[in-house]
């Protein structure tokens, strides 16, 4: 790094190779990005050392930080994992270190903060260990620098936004003290096809070991790509971000509406996802058998994804994403109310939203690492948002012994598994927003009026008087109403199960009472309802018996 401040690239809102200099506008250029594209979040990327390759010694604007040469020496341990850190350029070269690596933050950040910019990534934090070997060893290396960045962070981003990236080393994931996200993967590969579904696998698993302490971020993705089905069910199950990286222009938005609402917002799951029991040591790439499956929680709900990720993985000897298996194995899953804790022995409606028949997908085969593509299971549509998109939503009532999928090289289904519960007598679950891969993230919160209640008196919500099984309520009267909070824009469409059907609907957005048309299926039990424009977002469906 040469400056803190950004170089001339950013000295236009739109610059070009014939654009003339002009001395940089980075407050500009975010200005522009948030006021005329309505982007909230801005968050720029650097390395823990400041830069890749650390500090110049050369740049008049870094003396005052008074950076030294070092020259890293990887230890014998890091070499069998990484033979290329032997010639990797810092260790050829030489790189320019701090003594004190606040300074250079505060500055960076603050400066990255006066011109709206909400936040920063952190890169290469592996190399922690790589200095450290010229610097009092890794772990003291990584005190100092994370205390650095979290004091700037924490004093500079009034949220403290912060992805740490490339860090799977216990030196800097034990000094973690107030940063909430990390990276779970390598990088996602748009050309690398054999790394597609061993990305998937590698952050399953590696989330495993991450959330404990993280939240595991899975990286961009891109939405026109031929595994993009597969990575869209992924970031919706993580419990993490989702951001896309698509070239201008390349865009499949039916895959995004199915993950962001209109608004921007996230249907995130409340916890990091987790492989289920029955795949936990299996190996999901390479035994020609196995699915791989992940579940997390929701407020009312779970959601478990499966994918059959067999047929390539990375290969150590070779240092490289490598095909093993030309044309994969179709693989054979049960997904149900078992695979989520505290469901199992219930009784459940799982509503599955499955990736498309890889034969329509002409632009964007391959589905499989090789270009194979293999058979779907069955599809259909149900209304939603999104009734002409590739991905099917439907619902059916089962007990634990779930439902089987036959699942193609590369394919995946989320299945959202919601409890029934027992009011009195009147059997409910709300689902969510339907053709939303993650349905059950739109729900807030659920209250019930018993009859004779008081009008306007909601002092009941499901989760205060549910049992730990969330199967039945205590102490319940016959119910008059159910009043659900959602998260939802315009032409989101709201569904649920009861039997018996409820007779009346409304729906109250930006606290204005509005009455809606209830759409009912008497042989499924469903209930939905198309939900109306609202400023904040959210909506409050009030069903009436």
């Amino acid at each position: 790094i040469t400056d803190v401040q950004a170089n001339s690239k950013f000295s236009l809102e739109s610059p070009g190779l014939k654009s003339p200099y002009v001395s940089e506008d980075l407050k500009g250029v975010v200005g522009h990005l948030k006021s005329e594209l309505g982007v909230d979040y801005v968050i720029c990327w650097h390395g823990i050392l400041a830069y890749w390759s650390g500090v110049s010694m050369e740049s008049e604007r870094m003396k005052k930080y008074a950076p030294h040469n070092v020259w890293p020496d990887p230890v014998p341990a890091l070499l069998r994992v990484e033979p290329s850190m032997k010639w990797n350029p810092i260790v050829l070269a030489g790189m320019g270190s701090v003594y004190d690596p606040y300074h250079i933050y505060n500055d960076m950040h603050s400066y990255l903060s006066k011109c709206g910019v909400t936040g920063v990534k952190v890169d290469c934090q592996a190399g922690i260990n790589l200095v450290g070997t010229a610097g009092g060893g890794g772990a003291s290396i990584a005190a100092r620098y994370h205390h650095a960045l979290e004091s700037s962070t924490g004093k500079n981003f009034s949220t403290n936004t912060v992805i740490n990236c490339m860090c799977h080393t216990i030196e800097n994931i034990y000094h973690w003290n107030s940063t909430a996200v990390a990276r779970a993967s390598d990088d996602f590969y748009p050309s690398d096809k054999a790394s597609h579904y061993a990305h998937i696998t590698a952050c399953a698993y590696n989330g495993l070991f991450l959330a404990p302490l993280v939240i595991p971020d899975y990286d961009m993705f891109q939405s026109n790509h031929a595994a993009s089905d597969a990575h869209a069910i992924a970031r919706a199950v993580s419990g993490g971000p989702v951001y896309v990286s698509d070239k201008p222009g390349k865009h499949d938005f039916d895959i995004l509406r199915k993950l962001v609402l209109p608004n921007g917002r996230v249907l995130r799951a409340r916890q990091p996802s987790k492989p289920t029991l029955d795949c936990l040591f299996s190996d999901v790439t390479s035994d020609c058998t196995s699915a791989l499956k992940l579940w997390t929680r929701n407020s009312f709900s779970g959601l478990v994804a499966a994918f059959n990720v067999q047929g390539s993985s990375w290969d150590r000897e070779k240092r490289k994403f490598l095909v093993h298996e030309e044309t994969p194995v179709p693989v054979e899953t049960m997904v149900g109310a078992a695979d989520v804790p505290d469901f199992s022995g219930q009784r459940v409606v799982l509503s599955y939203c499955r990736s498309m028949n890889t034969s329509s997908r002409n632009s964007k085969n391959p589905t499989s690492p090789t270009g194979q593509t293999g058979p779907t299971g069955p599809t259909g549509q149900t209304p939603g948002p999104n009734p002409d998109t590739s991905t099917c939503h439907r619902v059916r009532a089962r007990d634990e012994r779930g439902e089987s999928f036959t699942l193609a090289a590369g394919e995946a289904v989320a299945v959202q598994i919601s409890p029934i519960i027992d009011l009195n007598g009147l059997m409910f679950c709300p689902i969510g927003l339907d053709g939303m891969i993650n349905a059950g993230g739109a729900v807030e919160r659920v209250s019930v009026k018993e009859r004779g209640g008081v009008v306007g008196d909601w002092s009941k919500p499901i989760d205060d008087v549910l049992d730990g099984r969330w199967s039945k309520v205590k102490g319940m009267g016959p119910v008059a109403k159910i009043r659900v909070d959602v998260l939802g824009c315009e032409g989101g469409v709201f569904v649920c199960y009861a039997d018996p059907l409820p007779k009346a609907c409304a729906v109250i957005a930006d606290d204005k009472k509005i009455s809606v048309t209830l759409s009912t299926d008497a042989e499924d039990k469903l209930a939905r309802v198309v939900l109306p424009q609202s400023a904040s977002g959210r909506c409050a469906v009030v069903l009436a018996w």
